[in-house]
């Protein structure tokens, strides 16, 4: 691991209707029970960043905010039994998470950043969920879980709206994924192991290419800040130009990833994951699909990756109880070696 890019390392062991059955499961922690990122000892299997880039919250067994310049807790939220995504909306004010277990209905929350309190509990998923996605203006909330369980939520009134192209007669192992583009105006579908994406118009619901996928499994989707590159990670690692809709590149040398970013400014790709306990985070060109960087090939277990909207810092995170939260400066992870 390149020590002058590491800023921090977490070195010791990652709706039914309105929340209020239970009330809140649990506000602000105080100050004498916060804790630090190097002290922490969860596990993460997501993470995100706040609009702002000054928070970062992390899923796994409870969900977790952070401040990411004071590198320490600011608030926790209990009450899911196994959280595997989380997400901002884009102004920030309300948290979503998705999780549960694999022979139990999936959870689906909805949260209050400022106070910590249970917003909603949306109900439908039968099973786990996996993928956790708000609209670019924060109106609709997208999730997917084991299928057929490609969803769409209003945000305001806390409904299930119809999926543009989905058939409920479809049955797919695996996980669903969903990714808006970022002028919220296509949407990727892919309903499980063995499918192709779907990308839709997601105003009509028409279905304007179908993207092939080599691969057997999808774990997750991401298209760059220009809505013209869409990434899949899974058994395959793709990239694809959407314009055309043909794959622009398998990317080689790293097998089996499982989760993906773009930076904010389009130039690059980040993937984490890999074969030998998933050890690797890299850094690639969207353009030329040529790597460009690796940040770690000696992290075990990544889950997650995310960059912050400033496009400073670069998180993983890990169900590896020794380093289960790591940040990058991305300036110095993404700069050639010198004398190259």
């Amino acid at each position: 691991m390149n020590a002058m890019a590491l800023l921090s390392v977490a070195m010791i062991s990652g709706c039914g209707g309105q929340g209020g059955g239970e009330g809140p499961t649990r506000a602000a922690s105080s100050s004498a029970s916060k804790r630090f990122l190097n002290d922490f000892k969860g596990d993460v299997w997501s993470l995100t960043f706040s609009p702002d880039s000054k928070t970062l919250a992390t899923g796994g067994s409870e969900i977790i905010i952070w401040d990411v310049a004071g590198k320490q807790e600011v608030l926790s939220f209990s009450g899911n039994k196994h959280v595997f995504r989380v997400c901002f909306s884009p102004d920030g004010k309300i948290l979503a998470s998705g999780g549960g277990r694999a022979t139990e209905p999936g959870e689906l929350k909805l949260w209050d950043v400022a106070s910590g309190k249970e917003l909603c509990d949306l109900q439908g998923h039968s099973r786990w969920i996996a993928s956790v996605e708000f609209s670019p203006d924060g109106k609709i909330l997208a999730s997917g879980g084991l299928g057929p369980a490609a969803k769409l939520w209003n945000v305001t009134t806390h409904k299930e709206l119809p999926v543009p192209g989905e058939s409920q007669s479809i049955r797919r192992d695996g996980f669903a994924h969903l990714a808006f583009s970022r002028d919220g105006k296509l949407l990727a579908l892919v309903h499980g192991s063995g499918d192709d994406i779907h990308l839709l118009n997601r105003e009509s619901g028409k279905e304007l290419k179908k993207l092939p996928y080599p691969g057997f499994r999808i774990d997750a989707l991401a298209f760059s800040p220009d809505n013209l590159t869409l990434a899949a990670a899974g058994s395959d690692t793709v990239v694809y130009d959407v314009t055309s809709g043909k794959v622009r590149s398998v990317l080689q040398g790293h097998i089996q990833a499982n989760c993906l970013a773009f930076h904010p400014s389009g130039k690059f790709l980040v993937t984490g994951g890999g074969l030998d306990e998933a050890k690797e985070v890299k850094l690639w060109d969207p353009q030329t699909c040529k790597e460009v960087a690796t940040a770690t090939n000696k992290l075990p277990n990544v889950k997650s990756v995310a960059i912050s909207p400033d496009g400073k810092t670069l998180a993983a995170g890990t169900t590896n109880s020794k380093t289960p939260l790591v940040l990058w400066d991305f300036e110095s992870i993404s700069r050639p070696p010198a004398g190259k």
